[in-house]
């Protein structure tokens, strides 16, 4: 008689830790909430020019890609973190395998960031960073503008 009782009284219990523990999950999650905009967007220390002056003083042009004349503009996802941590990075947009993963290897060097802020408290804000690779003397345009004004020249 008594194993009767006890199991459904284990089984209640066990029920009722369960619920306890997805709604302490749910808490959790909201507070680990990835947000896409903020009051207070998230900031690279020093602001948007010391950003590029960053990426552009720690990125490496892959040699594998610069043999092959490619270029162009990789996009990098990332998470600031309310504690200022880049977090979950990664590629949204690619050119090259190459060119991807300096990319993300660069956006890795990233010191601690400002983070972004709503309602007052720091959350974690995803953000969208456009890398551009460009070889130079190859650039389209400009070729176009010296064969302009070469012809200009002869004529």
């Amino acid at each position: 008689m008594k194993t009767k009782i006890t199991f459904p009284l284990i089984f209640f219990l066990f029920l009722g830790i369960n619920t306890f523990a997805q709604q302490d999950s749910t808490a959790e999650n909201q507070s680990d909430e990835i947000l896409t905009v903020v009051e207070v967007m998230p900031e690279f220390p020093g602001g948007q020019a010391e950003l590029m002056r960053f990426i552009s003083k720690n990125l490496i042009y892959p040699f594998v890609a610069m043999e092959k004349g490619i270029q162009g503009r990789v996009i990098v996802g990332f998470v600031v973190r309310p504690n200022g941590k880049i977090t979950d990075i990664k590629i949204m947009r690619g050119v090259d395998s190459a060119l991807d993963a300096e990319a993300m290897r660069v956006i890795g060097l990233l010191p601690d960031w400002i983070p972004g802020t709503q309602e007052g408290k720091a959350v974690a804000v995803r953000y969208h960073l456009p890398i551009t690779f460009r070889l130079s003397g190859d650039d389209p345009k400009t070729k176009n503008e010296e064969n302009q004004s070469n012809s200009t020249i002869r004529k």
